[in-house]
């Protein structure tokens, strides 16, 4: 009875381990701040178009002159850390929507 139990607790844990390692890792959001002072290569305060565009690499790299745009609100040139902080509050916002499939019909579909 006791090599029961025990057999079955073992193959309770071994399942339970399997199923955690299955299970796929969420990818750990850097704090702004950190990043922003890191892309400020010349400690400035700022990011200029250059130091921006240079710290895209790979697929990133395509469209890196775009987004800069679209994080320069004030178009000054540069983008400040306030104006970082805020795009990056904007990408973690829209992340929370994640989780409705494409074919997600809310309540009111139809109508």
């Amino acid at each position: 009875m006791k090599t029961c139990i025990r057999t079955i607790g073992i193959l309770a844990c071994a399942v339970s381990i399997s199923f955690a390692q299955d299970a796929p890792e969420k990818p750990e959001r850097k704090n702004p701040e950190a990043m922003f002072k890191k892309l400020d290569t010349n400690s400035d305060g700022s990011l200029s178009k250059e130091e921006f565009t240079s710290a895209m690499k790979g697929k990133k790299a395509e469209g890196a002159e775009k987004r800069f745009a679209k994080l320069d609100a004030d178009s000054d040139g540069s983008i400040s850390l306030e104006e970082f902080k805020a795009a990056a509050g904007k990408v973690k916002e829209k992340g929370k929507g994640k989780g409705k499939g494409k074919g997600h019909k809310g309540a009111d579909a139809g109508n």
